[in-house]
């Protein structure tokens, strides 16, 4: 009998032990289960959160960077005014320009009051893109004169955030202007102020009279050799001149897809007709090759004649005759970004009529071939040689060898002035193109 119960015990503490190792593995099994519960929600819980930042942070950054666009934005639509949009296309990059805008000196709206007045609808934002919400608002603060201010709100979902931009128009007192460099080597006498945003390098004995050397923003220095007595002044931001490109586009703009305009529309619209080549009306193909006394007169009219060519070159005795008693006249070489060239040598001669300011005569080079003058001759025009293509900057002008310029004023994003050349320019109430247009040389944010 006591075997039988012993027997009966043993099988059920056997038993009531695997049973106890059963529920030991299943409230393990079920604490895992909870642990990787709470551990997948956590999880899921931080990746909402990181989400949750970092489109925060994307809208934050995507708000500055509308508002600075639309500063851009705003500085073109001033310059060169709106451009047409299609209004059956709300993706038409017309609609994105803004209208212009004043705010009262003072009463510039806060981020509190633009995020309100964008939500009640008393500000209409340029959405990009279309009926995103995304977009800017910008204007001035007060009427812009020669030196401006402007605000710029950008929106992104909601964030808000605003940049303050100063702009000025070009000054009209700079003799040279060299955008990237000016080299002067050897002899050379400037009167006026010479500038440059990049690398101004001097050589022996050049004198700059009744001016500055003027270095614009941080990357702009001078190596100035042997000449200690030239003046130095020093501006904080780069001055942005505007492209040969730009100033034939603001005074014939696009009138759609297939009424282009600028240098493609001046290319069949132009003045060419007016002048004479050694006695003979027209300019054959666009191009001029002056030899051996030969003489091309280009004559003004009344509201300005205006030239396309696709380059001019003028040696042994050449002469350029400005008649400029009817207007003013300007020569534009193109196409933007083409390879014609202005080059004059060994004894040309280049004059105009009068020197009156109404009927200023002044050249515009699109073209990477440049402008090259030297060897005895003397001008009294101006020459303005800047433009970019695909991002890159070119345009230069050499000018050397006894040559006098008077009352000319020179702009290029390269230039170098060489043995004994006399550069003469006095600031006069000239109206250049170019001198309209607004550049930023300052912005900042303001929370």
């Amino acid at each position: 009998m006591r075997s039988i119960t012993s027997a009966i015990m043993r099988r059920f503490s056997i038993r009531m032990s695997m049973a106890c190792r059963k529920g030991q593995a299943l409230v393990t099994a079920m604490a895992l289960v909870v642990a990787l519960t709470i551990l997948v929600a956590a999880t899921q819980h931080q990746v909402v959160q990181e989400l949750k930042v970092t489109k925060t942070e994307r809208d934050y950054e995507r708000a500055l960077q509308l508002a600075e666009a639309g500063l851009n934005a705003y500085i073109n639509r001033i310059d060169y005014g709106a451009a047409p949009a299609d209004a059956s296309n709300p993706n038409d990059p017309g609609h994105l320009i803004p209208p212009l805008r004043e705010f009262p000196i003072g009463a510039a709206p806060s981020l509190a009051d633009f995020r309100r007045g964008v939500r009640d609808g008393t500000y209409t934002l340029i959405r990009y893109p279309p009926g995103s919400q995304q977009g800017y608002l910008v204007g001035s603060i007060g009427t812009p004169g020669e030196t401006a201010r402007f605000i710029s709100f950008g929106w992104s979902n909601g964030v808000v955030r605003r940049v303050v931009g100063v702009a000025r128009q070009a000054s009209g007192d700079y003799a040279l202007y060299g955008v990237a460099s000016v080299t002067m080597h050897n002899n050379q006498s400037v009167t006026g102020n010479v500038g440059t945003n990049g690398q101004v390098t001097m050589h022996n004995n050049n004198e700059i009279e009744n001016g500055y050397l003027v270095l614009n923003g941080p990357g702009a220095d001078v190596s100035q050799h042997k000449n200690p007595g030239i003046r130095v002044r020093r501006g904080p931001t780069p001055y942005r001149w505007p492209t040969v490109a730009e100033i034939a586009l603001e005074k014939w703009p696009n009138s759609g897809a297939t009424a282009p305009g600028g240098l493609e529309y001046l290319a069949t619209h132009n003045d060419n007709d007016l002048a004479t080549i050694d006695g003979v009306p027209g300019i054959p193909g666009n191009k001029i090759d002056l030899k051996n006394n030969s003489t091309v007169v280009f004559r003004g009219k009344p509201g300005g004649a205006h030239y396309y060519l696709a380059g001019l070159t003028g040696k042994n005795n050449g002469t350029i005759h400005l008649d400029n008693s009817a207007g003013p006249i300007t020569i534009w070489f193109g196409p933007s970004g083409g390879n014609g060239e202005f080059e004059m040598k060994n004894g040309w001669d280049l004059t105009q009529a009068v020197t009156d300011p109404a009927h200023l005569c002044r050249f515009y080079v699109a073209t990477r071939g440049g402008v090259t003058i030297k060897n005895n001759g003397a001008s009294a025009i101006g020459i303005y040689a800047y433009n970019v293509e695909n991002g890159q900057p070119f345009g230069s002008v050499t000018l050397k060898n006894n040559s006098t310029f008077t009352n000319c004023r020179i702009i290029a994003n390269t230039i170098s002035v060489e043995q004994n050349t006399t550069i003469t320019y006095t600031p006069a109430p000239y109206f250049y193109p170019e001198d309209n247009l607004y550049a930023i040389t300052d912005w900042r944010e303001f929370e």
